[in-house]
């Protein structure tokens, strides 16, 4: 059976459901469309937005690169500069002080009438102290064990005591006896080591 007109009249009811089902679908197909179109269009916003980003970050990670291998001798520089300070900060720590310990011994030597010359001078962080002292004449050398024993000189020793005594013979260039004479102590600390 063929149908070769279609009457609009007698099937109004059916056309009228039909209409709205077509309305409704256009409705969702231009929705659907336009949703699409804001999300395509929000997509490439964003991905726009990200790429810059990552554009800006391979940029600064260039800059840095490049900072850094100018500045690579600076570095090298400062790590040498650091050690040398870390070492310098050692020493300090590990100083003995040397300098008003030897005033101390120096200037105890002076207050004696002949001072003797200081011939060689240890001092450890303990402030334990070895030290050899060189006379020119045995009168000066009685003098000086004389001094020795007493208080302004012992005052700055924990403990001192005589390690060896030496004569040396003349020599061409010296034509009298030099004595040598050692101690061994513990300087007492001084107050103001500085």
């Amino acid at each position: 059976m063929k149908i070769k007109k279609i009457n609009l009249l007698s099937h109004h009811k059916n056309y009228l459901l039909y209409q709205k089902y077509f309305l409704l679908f256009r409705k969702i197909v231009f929705f659907s469309t336009g949703l699409f179109f804001v999300l395509l269009i929000t997509s490439l916003l964003i991905i726009t937005y990200k790429k810059n980003q990552v554009d800006v970050l391979i940029q600064q990670e260039q800059n840095l690169q490049t900072f850094i291998k100018n500045n690579l001798p600076v570095e090298e520089n400062f790590k040498k500069f650091n050690n040398l300070f870390n070492q310098l900060k050692e020493n300090l720590n590990n100083d003995v002080n040397f300098y008003p310990y030897y005033n101390l011994i120096n200037d105890s030597l002076k207050i004696s009438t002949n001072p003797p010359t200081i011939e060689s001078l240890k001092i450890d962080q303990n402030k334990k102290v070895n030290f050899t002292l060189t006379f020119n004449n045995t009168n000066h050398l009685i003098e000086f064990l004389d001094y020795v024993e007493e208080e302004p000189f012992l005052n700055n020793f924990v403990n001192l005591k005589l390690e060896s005594f030496l004569v040396e013979s003349p020599s061409l260039l010296n034509t009298s006896n030099s004595y040598k004479i050692s101690f061994v102590g513990q300087f007492k600390k001084i107050d103001n080591e500085n």
